[in-house]
């Protein structure tokens, strides 16, 4: 596909058509959490040899998806291309942890082999378009920006006023109180 135009004239990758039914990035970041979670649940509640495997499963999707660079990210690392290849490698090593590994049971295999086939199937279906990074605003000749010298003048004013503000809200209400009773005792004339 060729790359659009944006509104500020720069090369576009994803478009919103050609992104069309692919799952966001955030999204396949959550499901891995998930993921990895079903599994050590499953290792640990099944116990034995084929714990350790299964909870070293579960870790290794669970740590990918969060050294990720991507919005779930806890330490962000990890590139998506290679968070890709991670990703392909758990699910054959999932896919073959049966036979190769020693998992047994029914729901210890089910869960491994769904590791694998969601993991393939997220691999698959997600927008591994990385965020283009905007541009840096042209600065001042001090090294602040236009908005930050507006910001800080402005709230140069804000301040001065605050106190007007502040102290009239402090202290009005008592003013105004002496005012009224001052009107209320005074004869009528």
């Amino acid at each position: 596909m060729a790359a659009r135009r944006g509104a500020r004239g720069q090369a576009r990758t994803g478009t919103r058509h050609g992104d069309a039914g692919l799952i966001p990035f955030w999204a396949h970041q959550l499901a891995e959490l998930l993921l990895g979670l079903v599994v050590m649940t499953e290792g640990v509640r099944r116990g034995g040899d084929q714990a350790l495997v299964l909870a070293a499963l579960g870790v290794v999707v669970v740590v990918v998806a969060l050294v990720t660079r991507g919005p779930v990210a806890a330490w962000p690392r990890l590139s998506r291309a290679a968070h890709r290849r991670l990703d392909a490698l758990v699910a054959v090593v999932a896919a073959a942890s049966p036979l190769a590994l020693g998992v047994h049971g029914a729901t210890s295999v089910v869960a491994v082999e769904l590791l694998a086939v969601v993991l393939v199937w997220l691999v698959v279906r997600t927008s591994w378009t990385e965020p283009v990074p905007r541009p840096a605003r042209a600065g001042r000749a001090d090294g602040r920006t236009d908005a930050t010298a507006a910001s800080e003048a402005t709230g140069a004013a804000a301040r001065r006023t605050g106190y007007v503000v502040g102290r009239a809200r402090a202290v009005g209400p008592y003013r105004l109180g002496r005012v009224v009773g001052r009107a209320r005792r005074r004869p009528d004339a």
